[in-house]
């Protein structure tokens, strides 16, 4: 396992050669920091990209995940078919953009014909194990107030207002 040590905070990333598992906060909610993890090498061709990619989002340049795909990184999180379908659907709420967790269950529904609701959405969304990659962050209440975080509200905040998704 590698860390990231970040404006916000420590993060460890767990990742084999080009395939990426879980990016957790050092006190994510339900997350265990191990007791030894590494720093990002400065050579390793997957896990350089990543740190790569941390630091441009953190410098607070609008980043595509896309860039990524070019270079051959893949995400792996493990979850339930339900959970990964939730997080598919993360994915594709770009930077700078929030949803709320209704329109991302009518939007599961419009996906996979499947009924939802907000409730399972936040359920899925809250058991995300790639933070930032798979924006979890960018989802809010439907009243437009910030909620539910396994990374905690204030970096939430400070993830939203960087991305300039708060006005």
């Amino acid at each position: 396992m590698y860390h990231y040590d970040s404006i916000l905070g420590r993060l460890y990333i767990e990742m084999s050669r080009n395939t990426l598992y879980s990016l957790y906060w050092e006190d994510h909610k339900g997350f265990r920091p191990p007791r030894r993890s590494l720093p990002i090498p400065q050579t390793g061709e997957g896990i350089n990209w990543v740190g790569h990619w941390l630091d441009v989002y953190f410098s607070g340049q609008p980043v595509d995940l896309r860039v990524l795909e070019e270079v051959d990184i893949h995400f792996e999180p493990q979850g339930t078919d339900y959970q990964e379908e939730v997080w598919k659907l993360l994915v594709n709420i770009p930077y700078g953009k929030i949803v709320s967790y209704a329109q991302l269950s009518q939007a599961y529904v419009q996906t996979y014909g499947r009924p939802t609701s907000p409730r399972a959405v936040g359920s899925a969304v809250a058991r995300n194990p790639i933070s930032l990659f798979i924006p979890c962050h960018r989802v809010i209440g439907a009243d437009g107030s910030l909620t539910g975080y396994a990374g905690g509200m204030e970096r939430k905040k400070f993830l939203l207002e960087l991305e300039g998704s708060l006005h």
